[in-house]
């Protein structure tokens, strides 16, 4: 299944509206992106670009200052022949300590 950027900033948008509208469950929530978008960022690339801090930093970042955690898939591909060694989709490119995302990955 192919998820495209605006899908998937739309998606998050939904949940953080939910999320700020019902501060209750913010201490009782995790939030989990089983599909990551794109292919060959680098953790540097994903931290220096406009686009990438803009549209997935940003939005991490407020969900991170609720205490909400966040899962993503590595998109490493375990098992098939495209099989990766490396984190190099969004939102998992984006992790460092300022933004503590759970990365997930496939093995095999």
């Amino acid at each position: 299944m192919s998820v495209r950027d605006g899908d998937w900033v739309r998606a998050f948008d939904l949940v953080l509206r939910d999320l700020e509208a019902h501060p209750d469950r913010q201490r009782h929530s995790v939030v989990v992106s089983p599909h990551g978008i794109g292919g060959g960022f680098t953790h540097e690339f994903s931290r220096t670009s406009p686009d990438h801090q803009t549209f997935y930093g940003k939005p991490l970042r407020l969900l991170f200052s609720m205490g909400v955690p966040f899962v993503c898939s590595a998109g490493n591909e375990a098992g098939g022949d495209g099989k990766k060694d490396r984190i190099d989709t969004l939102p998992g490119t984006l992790a460092d300590k300022d933004l503590p995302i759970i990365t997930v990955g496939a093995a095999t």
